[in-house]
């Protein structure tokens, strides 16, 4: 496959970046990926060159060796870092140019407006009421409409689904990383717990464990104040592919259409609108332009296109919501001083500086040692930025002359090390003293809650008048919506009942079950000795810790294997006096039955036996129950309707399943169809049986509020 390289004379450089590459080469390297759809463009290198590369829609063949080729990469002047070697024009070397891909473009989603962008929207006329009203509506929506969700686990589902992804939940690269008996991250757990069939109106812990993922939400938006926005994205962007946007368009495409669930907005491209189009960082007030869409003919695009900028993979945030969009007004981008102005050097060494002459690891150790020192200098970086934001929150204004100077010296910082910028302490001290500016500032009230008081702020008014406002009532309403959820469930403990009931006429069975008790009793007393917290403080309970007692995951961890390791074993002999002799075997047939069910791995059907028992005894004390029995209890609830009530699924199978809002509505809507022609579940068969008693033909097996789970899952 040729690489075709482009560089006309005399022509104005406006893709810097941005190339393309042929859809033959391009469906061949998604099947390389294994992706079942070829993405319109792709970021990565090959040969000296790094970018992206669009797909090309016109989907022309070039003049090769021999003859026109389909299969092409295009790499232009812009998009060389070094010159390739010259026999890879001609008979190209696959160790040197292999495409190597960094990412690629993906179904869009709905985006976020983060803190950053909030004070260039104001500054540039967005009133302050907008974002209240976001805010306002965002933790409602979380918050308050879990409260309606939690009447249907299919709607939790697709609310941890949001949620979870909100609070970075994550999952450790071996599958779903567990603490004793339970998955370890919340939303793991939300899931976990609603695939065993478990209700949150009618399972404490599980109720609580949502309650927690609610409070999360709330504190990451009073730290990080991300807003859901639904008319926004994050889209990559590339140069007008066909020479077809005047100055000041875009345009914008989906792939599939765009949903905004809150407002109804859905289709697959945006008609004739303005749009606000941002790159991150964004710091100057002309960071975010109002723009017009326009729409492309005879192309093929489902990302950002933008008439002139740096185009090798920034992304844009996109929005199209129009309380946002049409106040705002744009600003000329301010003037940039130079260099020297801020004390910046730069290190112009070459390759070729490094006595080219020599040989062997004198050559090499020089490149090294210029090379570490280079990048072991302490980047600005950060610090600066903060500096900046302390700025602008003193003086209530992003357009100072210092606050726009600042943000041009982080532009240039960003870059630092592909530029060779140089850029010390000493130099930034320098700077600050020589324009009047203070060596230190004070933090933001937003982010020193209780040490500064709050200020007119766009940040602290909507943290300290709205978002605490807010959060502290939707969860208080939560809270009290579901208080009463007991701890309670028949399901968990019938095992345990009917067993003891079957064995009452079997000693030895008996008296190994009252044993298996005494020992549950015992795990239960080691857990709360060592248990710095209450059972309802679990969700806090890497705090307050009483002194002298061990981690909470190491606790976890010992209790869940005792309760593994105990055995179905009879209370311990006292032989009458006088004999010497010991227990006779047991020639109880159950206990030989509980005997070979523990040797297997998990324990059988006995350790099922235990966690009921278990939950009988200490249900209230619910966190001990699942972090040690959980898996057991899930068991016990899922099969709880027999087995056309539930599916058996693998762990690796497992593991790739998603959530699917579309299944999920489909799921409901069949549910609300059944329950208005009447009928229900067969307690024996799991069928479902028609108002009139008699079993629907052609009627899929359903369990409860799971109906069809595997359309929900893919």
């Amino acid at each position: 496959m040729p690489l075709h390289y482009q560089n006309p004379e005399g022509a104005v450089v406006m893709n810097d970046g941005c190339s393309r590459i042929s859809k033959a080469a391009a469906r061949a390297i998604s099947e390389m990926l294994g992706l079942d759809d070829v993405p319109c463009v792709f970021q990565g290198r090959i040969g000296g060159a790094k970018g992206m590369w669009m797909v090309d829609a016109l989907d022309e063949e070039i003049e090769g060796g021999d003859g026109l080729e389909e299969f092409w990469i295009e790499v232009t002047a812009e998009q060389l870092k070094f010159e390739p070697h010259p026999i890879d024009r001609f008979a190209p070397d696959p160790r040197r140019v292999t495409f190597e891909v960094n990412t690629y473009a993906r179904k869009l989603l709905p985006s976020s407006l983060n803190f950053q962008l909030m004070p260039i929207l104001v500054d540039r006329g967005v009133p302050y009421e907008v974002f209240a009203t976001l805010v306002e509506e965002d933790l409602t929506a979380k918050a308050e409409g879990l409260a309606k969700d939690m009447e249907n686990p299919l709607d939790v589902l697709r609310w941890n689904k949001e949620t979870a992804a909100a609070v970075e939940e994550k999952t450790s690269a071996m599958g779903v990383e567990m603490i004793g008996a339970v998955p370890n991250s919340t939303g793991d757990r939300i899931k976990w717990f609603i695939e065993s069939g478990f209700h949150p109106t009618s399972c404490r812990f599980f109720k609580d464990i949502l309650y927690k993922q609610a409070s999360a939400y709330c504190l990451r938006l009073e730290n990080k104040m991300n807003i859901g926005l639904g008319r926004s994205t994050s889209a990559l962007m590339i140069a007008d592919p066909l020479a077809v946007l005047e100055q000041g368009e875009v345009h914008l495409g989906f792939s599939s259409v765009f949903n905004d669930r809150k407002s109804g907005w859905s289709d697959i491209m945006l008609h004739d609108m303005d749009v606000l189009v941002a790159r991150s960082p964004a710091l100057l007030p002309s960071d975010i332009q109002k723009v017009r869409f326009s729409e492309l003919r005879e192309q093929e695009s489902s990302q950002l296109t933008l008439t002139r900028g740096d185009y090798d993979g920034d992304r844009a945030w996109v929005c199209w919501d129009p309380a946002i969009v049409n106040p705002f007004t744009n600003v000329d981008v301010p003037f940039a001083p130079s260099l020297s102005e801020y004390n910046i050097s730069k290190d112009t060494t070459k390759v070729e500086d490094f006595h080219p002459d020599s040989r062997g690891s004198a050559y090499i150790d020089q490149f090294l040692t210029h090379a570490f020192r280079f990048n072991l200098r302490t980047n600005l970086l950060g610090s600066c930025t903060i500096y900046h934001e302390k700025l602008c929150y003193r003086d209530r204004s992003i357009s100072t002359k210092a606050a726009i100077d600042i943000a041009h010296l982080l532009g240039s910082l960003v870059d630092r090390g592909k530029a060779g910028i140089v850029f010390t302490e000493d130099n930034w001290i320098e700077y600050l003293t020589s324009n009047g500016l203070p060596l230190r500032l004070n933090p933001p009230a937003y982010k020193a809650p209780g040490h500064h008081k709050p200020t007119s702020h766009i940040i602290d008014r909507l943290l300290f008048e709205v978002v605490r406002t807010t959060s502290n009532r939707a969860l208080a309403n939560l809270h009290d919506k579901f208080k009463d959820v007991g701890t309670y469930d028949d399901d968990l403990v019938y095992l345990g009942k009917s067993e003891t009931e079957a064995v009452a006429e079997d000693p030895e069975a008996a008296n190994v079950i009252k044993e298996a008790k005494k020992g549950i009793k015992a795990i239960h007393e080691y857990w709360r000795r060592n248990n710095g917290h209450t059972d309802e403080d679990f969700g806090r309970r890497f705090g307050n810790k009483k002194k002298g007692s061990m981690s909470f995951n190491a606790l976890v961890q010992r209790c869940c294997d005792d309760f593994l390791a105990l055995p179905p074993v009879l209370p311990p002999h006292v032989p009458d006096a006088g004999s010497s002799t010991g227990r006779p075997p047991s020639t109880s047939p159950t206990i030989a039955y509980w005997e070979r069910q523990h040797r297997l791995p998990g324990g059988g059907s006995w350790s099922l036996l235990k966690a009921s028992l278990l939950f009988a005894q200490h249900h209230r004390s619910d966190g001990f129950c699942w972090y040690v029995a959980g898996r057991e209890l899930g068991e016990l609830k899922a099969t709880a309707r027999g087995r056309a009530g539930y599916r058996t699924v693998v762990k690796p199978v497992h593991e790739v399943l998603r959530v699917d809002n579309k299944a999920i509505e489909r799921v409901k809507k069949r549910g609300d169809m059944m329950a208005k022609e009447g009928g229900g579940l067969d307690d024996n068969t799991g069928e479902w049986i028609g108002e009139d008693g008699v079993e629907d033909e052609g009627m899929e097996s359903q369990y409860g509020d799971w109906a069809w789970t595997e359309e929900i899952l893919i």
